[in-house]
C-alpha cells in the first residue's frame, strides 16, 4: 500500500460505511472495497505537463532536477572565501541529458565566483533552464548551496488546472479498470 492508499484507507475507514478492504481480488482493481459494495479505485491527483498525448507529472522533473543541482552544490566542497545560493528558473520540456548534467557541472566548476557582486545567470543552450548565483551573507558549509527554484509551468488558475487534471486522471483510471468492469 503507498501513501496515496494509506490516506484514502484512512479516510475510507473514518466514514464508518462498513469494513474497508484491500485490494480485495488482489493486485488489481478496485484498491478498496467498502462495506462489501462500493468499488474504490484510488489515484492521487496532481499536476501536469501535457505534450500532444502524453502527460507528465511536474513533480517527476521538478524532483529529478532539484535532486541533480542539490547534489552538485552539496559536493561543491567548503567555501573559500564565500558561499554562493544556487536558484534556477525551468519550464517544459527539459530533458536533463547527459550533456546539459555536463553544461550545468563545468559552468559551476569554471566560474569565477569572486566577480559576483550581486548575481550571476546563466541560460544553457538547447534547454530552458537557467541557473543564478547570488553571495550568502556569510560563510556556509560547501561553496554552494540550494536557494530556491521556480518552475515556470506549475501553478495557474486553480479552477482550469484541477478541470484539465481530473479529466486527465479520470481517463486514465477508466483505462485501468475497463477491462475488470462488470455490467450489471
Amino acid at each position: 500500500m503507498d501513501n496515496t492508499e494509506g490516506h484514502a484507507l484512512k479516510f475510507l475507514e473514518s466514514l464508518r460505511l462498513g469494513n474497508v478492504v484491500y485490494e480485495p481480488d488482489g493486485n488489481i482493481p478496485p484498491d478498496f472495497l467498502v462495506g462489501g459494495e462500493i468499488a474504490v479505485e484510488v489515484r492521487r491527483l496532481n499536476q501536469h505537463y501535457f505534450s500532444g498525448d502524453n502527460a507528465d507529472g511536474l513533480e517527476n522533473t521538478s524532483r529529478r532536477l532539484f535532486d541533480f543541482l542539490d547534489k552538485l552544490c552539496a559536493a561543491s566542497g567548503p567555501p573559500k572565501n564565500r558561499s554562493y545560493f544556487l536558484r534556477w528558473t525551468f519550464r517544459r520540456p527539459l530533458s536533463l541529458s547527459n550533456a546539459l548534467k555536463r553544461s550545468v557541472r563545468e559552468y559551476l566548476k569554471n566560474i569565477d565566483v569572486d566577480s559576483i557582486i550581486e548575481k550571476e545567470s546563466a541560460s544553457f543552450e538547447n534547454s530552458h533552464l537557467t541557473l543564478s548565483i547570488r553571495p550568502a551573507s556569510k560563510p556556509l558549509l560547501t561553496k554552494f548551496r540550494a536557494g530556491g527554484f521556480c518552475d515556470f509551468d506549475a501553478g495557474g488558475w486553480v479552477g482550469a488546472e484541477y478541470k484539465k487534471n481530473i479529466e486527465h486522471v479520470c481517463k486514465e483510471k477508466f483505462k485501468k479498470i475497463q477491462p475488470y468492469r462488470k455490467i450489471l
